[in-house]
C-alpha cells in the first residue's frame, strides 16, 4: 500500500503542477528531480526505503539535514540548495490545504530560511582613476574625441551602456548646460533627461557634434565621430 507522502506526492507533481498549474515540463521535471534526491538521501543517510517514507518522518530537521547534504556531499552552491528549498516550500505550501492537520509541521518547513549568498563586491574607480581613464583618448583626433565624449556621457550621466548606444547626434543639446535626452524606454516612462558631461567636456562634444544633422545614426556609430 502506497505512504501517504507517496500519495500526496503524486497528486503535487500531476494534478496540481501539471493540471491545475499548467506547469511546463521542464519545471515539473526540476521539482521530481528534488524529491528523487529527498528520497535517495531519506534511503542511504537515514536508512528509510521508498516504501517506508511517510510524512511523520520529515520535519523541519529533516529538510535542514538534507539541505545540509546537498552542500557538503554533493557540492551543491547556494542557488542550488535555494533552489531545492523552493521546491520543497511549494509542496508543504500546498499540502496545508490538502492535510489541514498537519499545518504546524508545515509551517514549521515553510520557516526554513533561504541560505544568503555573498555578494561580490563592488570595486569603483577613485577620481584620479576616472581622471587617467577620461585622459586617455587623444582629443586631437576626431576617433579620440569620439572616445572622449562617449566615456564622459558615460560617466557623467550614469546611462547604461545599451541607453547610449541608442543615443543619436539629435539627441545632444549643444548651448549649455549641455542635455542628452535618451529615448523611452517604454511606453509609460516617457524620455529621460541627463546632464551630459561637466564643464571641462562640453569643447570636446562640441567640437565633435557641430554641423552635424540631427538625424544621423547612434552617436557611438557615426562615420563623421569615427573619423
Amino acid at each position: 500500500m502506497a505512504t501517504d507522502f507517496a500519495v500526496l506526492l503524486h497528486r503535487f507533481l500531476t494534478s496540481h503542477l501539471a493540471g491545475l498549474r499548467g506547469c511546463s515540463p521542464n519545471t515539473i521535471a526540476s521539482y521530481r528531480d528534488t524529491f528523487k534526491l529527498l528520497i535517495a538521501w531519506s534511503r542511504d543517510s537515514r536508512s528509510i526505503p521508498s516504501d517506508k517514507l511517510t510524512l511523520d518522518r520529515i520535519d523541519a530537521d529533516t529538510i535542514t539535514a538534507f539541505l545540509d547534504w546537498l552542500e557538503a556531499e554533493r557540492h551543491n552552491g547556494i542557488s542550488t540548495r535555494n533552489q531545492r528549498l523552493a521546491v520543497v516550500s511549494s509542496f508543504f505550501r500546498w499540502l496545508q490545504s490538502q492535510e489541514p492537520a498537519r499545518m504546524a509541521g508545515c509551517q514549521d518547513i515553510l520557516a526554513i530560511p533561504a541560505k544568503r549568498k555573498a555578494q561580490p563586491s563592488v570595486n569603483h574607480l577613485t577620481v584620479e582613476q576616472t581622471r587617467r581613464l577620461l585622459a586617455q583618448p587623444d582629443r586631437s583626433t576626431r576617433r579620440g574625441r569620439r572616445d572622449a565624449t562617449l566615456l564622459a556621457t558615460l560617466y557623467d550621466t550614469a546611462a547604461r551602456v545599451s541607453e547610449l548606444a541608442d543615443l543619436t547626434v539629435r539627441d545632444i543639446r549643444l548651448p549649455w548646460p549641455l542635455l542628452a535626452t535618451a529615448p523611452a524606454a517604454t511606453a509609460t516612462s516617457g524620455p529621460v533627461t541627463e546632464p551630459a558631461p561637466e564643464p571641462e567636456e562640453p569643447q570636446c562634444v562640441q567640437k565633435s557634434l557641430t554641423g552635424m544633422p540631427g538625424a544621423l545614426p547612434p552617436l557611438a556609430t557615426s562615420r563623421s565621430l569615427l573619423g
